[in-house]
């Protein structure tokens, strides 16, 4: 599914990453979870963290509004992010493709054991 974010021409670009943030948000909220948006924590401030209200599971969501692709950077540094703070898992959704390396990236993650992988989720408009 591809999801275009559109402001007006002289908005500044932080604007198309918080409306894709308030959609992200309103799914999770649908799906059980409180939402913190704009949480700074020690080195990182994190778009949204999500706790479950049922089973406390905590979910770190970076959002990324784009069009150009996006870079392997991205990926080690969400994941980076996900170990350093101990969250059970962490998602990037993105509205544009990765790149050759995030997408090379993205294969040899999802090649490990199930219980490793499911700690990182990549959803971009290639993956229905």
């Amino acid at each position: 599914m591809y999801i275009e974010v559109v402001t007006i021409p002289e908005s500044p670009a932080k604007d198309k990453g918080n409306l894709l943030e308030e959609l992200a948000g309103e799914l999770l909220q649908t799906q059980g979870f409180e939402i913190e948006k704009e949480v700074r924590k020690t080195a990182s401030e994190l778009d949204l963290l999500c706790k479950h209200k049922v089973n406390r599971k905590k979910i770190y969501v970076e959002c990324k509004a784009h069009r150009d692709a996006l870079s392997a950077t991205t990926l080690i540094k969400l994941l980076g992010n996900i170990d350093y703070h101990h969250y059970q898992e962490g998602w990037l959704i993105s509205t544009g493709p990765l790149g050759k390396d995030a997408k090379g990236f993205k294969d040899d993650w999802e090649d490990r054991p199930t219980d490793e992988a499911q700690k990182l989720s990549i959803y971009t408009p290639e993956r229905e």
